[in-house]
């Protein structure tokens, strides 16, 4: 046994050839057996209600998180919603990000408004959740595009007809003989939708 070495006592050999331990290595090794058995109060003091115990969060800061060059990022233990974006610290997925995928809504709005916080295109129609005005709408016209890809083309994701010449802006699209910017794609006086 490594402690018994370890505090050096001498021991006499035994009939097996084994050293016997001391009354100190006993009282050391039976007191080892008893603290180790023995539970230990656990603390489970949450300051702030959050349901993250203060002990898993600092208390160096009121306010905000801190990053702890062994755990990294911590919540505070005096404040319920670290990061201050209107969802508590237990309920939210990244406690110290207010906007968490970066699309510059607060992740509380995003909630509110039936957003995914964790994904910058809730409706993966290609434009960021802060830019497009319905973001839970991929193609917000109806016109058969996704609203990323009439920006990529230069129309508008909110007009089913960007030109205003009676052909949905995906039907041109589709086809390589109309332009959706261009009322009159062969240029001969006649709006698109009047010819054949």
């Amino acid at each position: 046994m490594e402690s018994v070495r370890y505090f050096g006592a001498e021991s006499e050999p035994n009939s097996l050839n084994r050293a016997t331990p001391s009354v100190l290595q006993i009282t050391f090794a039976v007191g080892l057996f008893f603290a180790s058995c023995v539970p230990h109060a656990v603390d489970k003091t949450d300051n702030d209600g959050d349901g993250i115990l203060d002990r898993y969060e600092t208390t160096s800061t009121d306010v905000g998180c801190s990053y702890d060059g062994i755990m990294g990022w911590v919540t505070s233990a005096n404040n319920s919603d670290s990061d201050g974006d209107g969802v508590s610290d237990k309920d939210d997925e990244y406690p110290c990000h207010p906007d968490t995928d970066g699309d510059g809504i607060l992740d509380y709005d995003e909630l509110e408004r039936g957003l995914d916080p964790t994904r910058v295109d809730t409706d993966r129609d290609g434009l960021s959740d802060g830019i497009d005005r319905r973001p839970t709408t991929p193609d917000a016209d109806g016109d058969g595009l996704l609203d990323g890809a009439e920006v990529d083309l230069g129309t508008d994701p909110y007009e089913s007809d960007t030109d205003s010449d009676g052909v949905d802006d995906g039907t041109e699209a589709s086809r390589k003989d109309l332009d959706p910017l261009n009322p009159d794609t062969d240029g001969d006086g006649v709006l698109d939708s009047c010819e054949g």
